[in-house]
C-alpha cells in the first residue's frame, strides 16, 4: 500500500462511514429527534487513495484529476511527478501539461520533466512550445549525444509523423556538425517512412562519425530497403575498415555478402568474428554452413562436430553432418547421423532425408516404405511427403508412376499449389508441354505474382519452343517482382540469346552467374561465351562448373556440344 495511505486507513473508513450523517429516532412516543451532520470536506489523503486505486484498476484518468488536486493543494512535487505519469496514459494531455508545469515549478532541477513538456506540447499541436522545451533541454546538456538519444526516443513515439519530422529537422538545422542530430533526423524520417531522406542523414551522420557502428548499421539498413545493395556493402566494407573490431559491423557485412550471392566472401568475415569471439556457436554454425556451399567438406566437418559437442545447435549439427556425409557418397555415415537427430529445426527433414538416401543406396522399396509410414506417423507433412515420393520415382526413371501419383493426389487436393508445380515440372521432363502450360497458368491465374511460375513456363516457351516474344514477356514479369533472383535474370539471359540478342544475353547470364555458380546457368553462359568467340573464357566456365556438378546433365550435354 502506498505510504501515504497506510497510517490513517482506519480514519478514511471511519470518515466513510460517518459521511451518512446520524440518525436518531426515540423508541416510543410522538417526538422524532433527528440529527443530520453534514458530510466534513474531503481528505486529501482519501482522494489520493481514490485516485490510486482508480488508476490500479486502469483508470488513469481519475488518477491524474484526484493526484493533480492533491499535488495542488500540498505543494508536493512527488504528487506533481504521479499525476503527469497517470497523465501520459490519458487522452487529456491539456491536464497532463497542467500537472508537469507544476512538476517543474515544485522541482526545477528535474531534467526529466522538461521532455515531458515538451512530449506533451507537441502532442497537443504546440510545435513551436514543443520546440522551445527541446531546445531549452538541448541547451542545459553536456552530452548532446545521450540528449539527442533520448529526442529520438521522444520523436518517433509522436502520433503525428509530421510534427515530429518538422521538429526533428529544425532542431537537426541547429546543430549542423553534430552526427547525433543528423541520426535523430534520419531515425525519424525512416519512422516515417521518408526512406530518402532517412538515407542522407544517416549517411551525413556517417561523414561527421566514421566509427559510429550505429549509424552504419542503420544506414545499410536502410540502403537495403531502398534497395541499394551496393551502397549499403560499401557502408558496411567501409565500416569493417573503420572499426575492425566490432562484431555487429562484421556480421552484418557477412550477411549482406551472403545475401548478395558472395560466399567466399562471407565465409571471409565469418572467420574473421568467428577468430575474435572463439567458441560462439552461431558464428561457428554460420561458417559451417558458408563451408559446406562452397564445398570445403572437412572444414565443414570440423565446425559441425564441434557444435555437436555443444548445446544448443547439436541436433542442428547432427542434420548437416548426415547431408556432408550423403554428399561424400558415405550412406551409411549419413544414414547413422539423420537416425540421431531428435529434435530441432531439422527434425522432421532427418526422417525424409532417411529415405532420400535409402533411395541413393538401391533401396528404393525401403525408401517409398519409409515415406509412407511418415505420411500416416505425420497428416500435417502429407503433401511435403508426397512430394518427395513423387521425386523419388522419378529419379528413379519411374516418371510414368510419379505421375500416377500426383493426379491421384491433385484429385483429392486440387488446390496444392506445390503439387501442381511439381506435375508441371514432371510433365516437362516427360515433354508434355501441354500439361505443363495447362498447370502454370493455372497457377498465375490463382497468383499473377507467382514469380516461379511465372519463370519456369517463360523459360520453357524460350527453350522448348519458339514463342520467344511471349517467353520474354512472361520472364520480364517475373524479373518485376524478383529482380535480385539468379535463376529469373539466367532466364532473361536465355531468352534473349533465343532472339538473337547476344550482347544483352551476355550481359544478363554474367550477372546470373555472379550471383549463383548453378550449373545450368554456367551451361548457358559457356555456351553463348563459345558463341560469341571466347572459347577460352567458355572453357573455363565448364571446367569450373564440372569440377562441382559433374553428374548435371544440362551442364553435361552443353560441354560435350561445345567442349568436348
Amino acid at each position: 500500500m502506498n505510504r501515504y495511505f497506510a497510517p490513517v486507513l482506519a480514519g478514511l473508513l471511519l470518515l466513510a462511514g460517518c459521511a451518512q450523517g446520524l440518525h436518531r429516532q426515540a423508541d416510543e412516543g410522538p417526538q422524532v429527534l433527528i440529527v443530520d451532520t453534514p458530510a466534513p470536506p474531503e481528505s486529501p489523503l482519501y482522494g489520493l487513495m481514490v485516485g490510486e486505486i482508480a488508476a490500479q484498476r486502469g483508470d488513469y484518468q481519475v488518477g491524474l484529476e484526484r493526484y493533480y488536486a492533491a499535488a495542488r493543494a500540498e505543494r508536493d512535487p512527488r504528487l506533481a511527478e504521479r499525476a503527469t505519469h497517470f497523465g501520459l496514459y490519458t487522452d487529456d494531455h491539456a491536464l497532463a501539461l497542467d500537472a508537469a508545469r507544476l512538476w517543474r515549478e515544485l522541482a526545477p532541477e528535474n531534467r526529466l520533466v522538461v521532455r515531458i513538456i515538451a512530449n506533451l506540447e507537441l502532442r497537443l499541436g504546440n510545435v513551436e512550445g514543443g520546440l522551445a522545451e527541446l531546445r531549452a533541454f538541448l541547451a542545459g546538456e553536456p552530452e548532446l549525444g545521450e540528449a539527442f538519444a533520448q529526442l529520438t526516443a521522444l520523436l518517433v513515439r509522436l502520433p503525428d509523423k509530421a510534427v515530429a519530422l518538422e521538429v526533428a529537422g529544425r532542431l537537426t538545422a541547429d546543430y549542423p556538425t553534430q552526427a547525433e542530430a543528423h541520426f535523430a533526423h534520419g531515425a525519424v524520417a525512416r519512422h516515417a517512412a521518408r526512406l530518402g531522406l532517412a538515407e542522407s542523414e544517416m549517411a551525413e551522420a556517417v561523414r561527421l562519425r566514421p566509427d559510429w557502428v550505429q549509424a552504419r548499421a542503420n544506414l545499410a539498413q536502410v540502403q537495403v530497403a531502398l534497395g541499394h545493395h551496393d551502397a549499403a556493402l560499401e557502408t558496411l566494407s567501409a565500416g569493417v575498415e573503420a572499426v575492425p573490431e566490432s562484431r555487429d559491423l562484421r556480421l552484418a557485412y557477412a550477411r549482406l555478402l551472403m545475401n548478395r550471392g558472395r560466399v567466399h566472401d562471407a565465409r571471409a568475415q565469418f572467420k574473421a568474428v568467428s577468430e575474435a569471439n572463439p567458441g560462439d556457436p552461431d558464428i561457428l554454425y554460420a561458417l559451417a554452413l558458408l563451408s559446406l556451399e562452397t564445398r570445403q567438406f572437412d572444414e565443414a566437418e570440423s565446425y559441425f562436430l564441434e557444435l555437436e559437442k555443444g548445446n544448443g545447435r547439436g541436433d542442428d549439427a547432427r542434420f548437416f553432418l548426415g547431408r556432408l556425409e550423403a554428399q561424400r557418397e558415405n550412406f551409411d555415415a549419413a544414414l547413422a547421423w539423420y537416425e540421431k537427430v531428435a529434435g530441432g529445426e531439422y527434425v522432421d527433414e532427418a526422417m525424409i532425408q532417411v529415405a532420400a538416401v535409402l533411395a541413393r543406396q538401391g533401396r528404393l522399396g525401403e525408401a517409398l516404405e519409409r515415406v509412407r509410414e511418415l505420411r500416416d506417423i505425420k497428416p500435417q507433412l502429407r503433401v511435403r511427403l508426397l512430394l518427395v515420393e513423387g521425386e523419388l520415382l522419378a529419379d528413379a526413371d519411374r516418371e510414368n508412376d510419379a505421375m500416377s501419383l500426383y493426379d491421384a493426389a491433385l484429385a483429392e487436393t486440387p488446390d496444392s499449389d506445390d503439387l501442381l508445380y511439381a506435375r508441371a515440372m514432371l510433365a516437362e521432363r516427360l515433354d508434355r508441354l501441354d500439361l505443363l502450360e495447362q498447370d502454370l497458368r493455372t497457377l498465375i491465374e490463382r497468383d499473377p505474382a507467382n514469380a516461379s511460375a511465372l519463370n519456369a513456363l517463360g523459360y520453357t516457351l524460350a527453350d522448348r519452343t519458339s514463342r520467344f516474344d511471349e517467353a520474354l514477356e512472361l520472364i520480364r514479369r517475373a524479373f518485376e517482382i524478383r529482380p535480385e533472383d539468379a535463376a529469373i535474370i539466367d532466364s532473361l539471359g536465355w531468352v534473349h540469346y533465343r532472339l538473337g540478342d547476344r550482347e544483352a544475353a551476355l550481359n544478363y547470364l554474367r550477372d546470373a552467374y555472379a550471383r549463383s555458380q548453378d550449373p545450368e546457368i554456367a551451361a548457358h553462359l559457356g555456351e553463348v561465351l563459345w558463341v560469341t568467340g571466347d572459347q577460352a573464357r567458355a572453357r573455363e566456365i565448364f571446367e569450373e562448373a564440372l569440377r562441382v556438378h559433374p553428374d548435371n546433365e544440362v551442364l553435361r550435354r552443353a560441354v560435350d556440344r561445345f567442349a568436348p
